[in-house]
């Protein structure tokens, strides 16, 4: 069912338009699967809290201890391969503080791949970074 919504999000006229509907539906996905208690996902236009431009962060995510998460949504063709340079700037922003808070955890959710250098990039990161690839969308209990 996922490879088939995903197509639809895939043909969209534009990749703006392609990257708004994935986060659209990753944000949904973040509220009702099972494993993760989060009681909000904000889009980044609508998180409380931002303080610039969207530059990385494409939804935050409030977890059941009031704690934030920061979710980065790459929605790209499954044979291609995420650069290094293409998750830069999430994990530059999302490693910052904003007001007294800050990120306890990152999500990286990704139809494609990641490159060597965007692994190596993810790991060891402080807040940590958990990636949420293809078939995990695939098999998630949704």
């Amino acid at each position: 069912m996922f490879d088939l919504i995903l197509q639809k999000i895939l043909e969209s006229d534009s990749t703006v338009a392609q990257g708004h509907r994935f986060e659209i539906l990753m944000q949904k996905f973040l509220l009702t699967e099972p494993t993760r208690n989060f009681s909000e996902v904000w889009m980044w236009n609508d998180f409380p809290f931002k303080d610039s431009r969207d530059i990385g962060i494409d939804l935050v995510a409030k977890n059941s201890n009031d704690q934030f998460v920061a979710i980065q949504c790459k929605c790209f063709d499954p044979n291609s391969k995420v650069s290094k340079d293409q998750i830069d700037s999430f994990l530059a922003t999302s490693s910052k503080s904003f007001g007294e808070n800050q990120f306890i955890e990152r999500i990286l959710i990704s139809t494609a791949p990641l490159g060597e250098n965007a692994q190596k990039a993810i790991e060891n990161q402080n807040p940590p970074v958990k990636l949420i690839g293809l078939e995990e969308l695939r098999t998630a209990k949704v």
